[in-house]
């Protein structure tokens, strides 16, 4: 039988005090420079920044991570019952706010599949100037 890990390891709780205090840094960040931006979403790319620049180990944050990822379906809860809360609204402009998913979701997948094509053309042109250049 699998049984699940304890949930009061030390790394757990110092983890989720790694990423609350990217979130803090962020929500200052936004306060302090006046960004139209969330101050979550600014946090959560400084601890990306941080991770990804090895400034911070991952191991400081895996287990918490690992944690928040299995129970993602429960943080959009909220977000369907605030929905329910705009019914009216969302029943009367129902027609622009599908267009703008469609739109968006278009646009996003269009330019992803474009900087993905422009970066296997470079990688593809680097493969074969080194191929003519070692012949």
């Amino acid at each position: 039988m699998n049984h699940p890990k304890p949930l009061y390891s030390s790394r757990l709780v110092f983890g989720f005090g790694v990423i609350f205090l990217f979130l803090v840094l962020g929500q200052w960040v936004s306060r302090f420079f006046h960004l139209p931006i969330s101050g979550s979403v600014i946090g959560m790319v400084l601890l990306a920044v941080t991770l990804g620049c090895r400034i911070l180990p991952i191991s400081l944050v895996e287990e918490a991570s690992q944690l928040l990822l299995q129970h993602l379906s429960l943080f959009f809860v909220p977000a369907g019952v605030g929905l329910l809360s705009y019914w009216a609204m969302l029943k009367n402009n129902w027609i622009p706010i599908t267009l703008a998913i469609l739109l968006g979701t278009i646009i996003t997948l269009l330019g992803t599949a474009g900087i993905h094509l422009v970066l296997l053309r470079t990688k593809w042109n680097r493969k074969s100037n080194n191929v003519e250049s070692t012949q």
